[in-house]
């Protein structure tokens, strides 16, 4: 078993805290991030020189938000909770583990 009681990763303000364990036999197991934050302004890629060409920034203003990743070993389910511009984005995405791809 696998048990982080606290990660804290930061870059200027952009930042994320998360807990979780997992069982490395069986890849069951659970993630949780009670803190996220993306500030555009200070989350520039980490490139030495010039960019090749301008391009539009992705996001115009802060996101922050919450999320967990749950796993049983052969189903992995994420839920996110983010708020930014004055809204909020709610997402659940299911995957199955370990099967091969489809194709389509």
């Amino acid at each position: 078993m696998l048990e982080v009681h606290k990660l804290r990763v930061v870059l200027g303000e952009t930042g994320l805290t998360a807990w979780g364990d997992l069982d490395l036999g069986t890849r069951a197991g659970r993630s949780r991030s009670a803190s996220c934050a993306c500030v555009p302004r200070t989350s520039t890629p980490c490139a030495r020189g010039p960019p090749a060409r301008e391009v539009a920034p992705l996001l115009s203003g802060d996101v922050t938000g919450k999320g967990e990743l749950r796993s049983d070993g052969k189903k992995a389910t994420l839920r996110l909770s983010l708020d930014a511009g004055g809204g909020k984005v709610e997402l659940q995405a299911t995957s199955t583990l370990g099967g091969k791809p489809s194709g389509r």
